[in-house]
């Protein structure tokens, strides 16, 4: 949970008078000192419209699921197979609605520390559980036993992005 998911939790819970999750909080970083001045109401208002600003900009920050795919083919891969599983990959992306973006691309570093790995697939999705739904997704799978035959090798590594 971001720093800005908290406040605005700590704020609904004082609100609201309720516990939102486990966790109970049992001090503000804003006191009701800070409020004295205003009606009950008011700072109702108050505390709810900074709540909602926080989560707005939680909503619009950085964070994202990225979902990076490294493939090493087997020696005996042609390249119209390799091709044909670019192809593939891309095609995802209009056939699971979960999947944000994609970017990919081949490898052209020049550290030689590749280990045989060719090519790189970044897929970003909102959450855990669109990530999870992609994964289960029949296409996905599909690919995966298309993709097998020519494989030798796969890395993948999931992380939540930051600035």
């Amino acid at each position: 949970m971001s720093d800005r998911q908290v406040l605005a939790k700590i704020y609904w819970e004082r609100l609201v008078g309720q516990e939102t999750g486990t966790v109970k909080f049992s001090s503000m970083v804003a006191t009701r000192a800070n409020f004295v001045q205003t009606s009950s109401t008011m700072q109702k208002l108050i505390g709810l419209t900074f709540a909602l600003i926080l989560l707005t900009m939680n909503a619009n920050a950085a964070d994202k699921l990225q979902h990076v795919v490294s493939f090493k083919f087997k020696s005996s891969a042609t390249p119209e197979d390799i091709k044909k599983i670019e192809d593939g990959f891309r095609a995802l992306k209009e056939k699971i609605p979960q999947m944000v973006s994609l970017e990919w691309g081949t490898n052209i570093s020049k550290e030689k520390h590749d280990k045989g790995f060719t090519h790189c697939f970044i897929v970003t999705f909102k959450n855990e559980h669109d990530r999870d739904a992609y994964i289960a997704h029949p296409d996905h799978k599909a690919f995966g036993r298309a993709l097998g035959p020519i494989l030798e090798d796969v890395f993948v590594i999931d992380f939540w992005a930051k600035d």
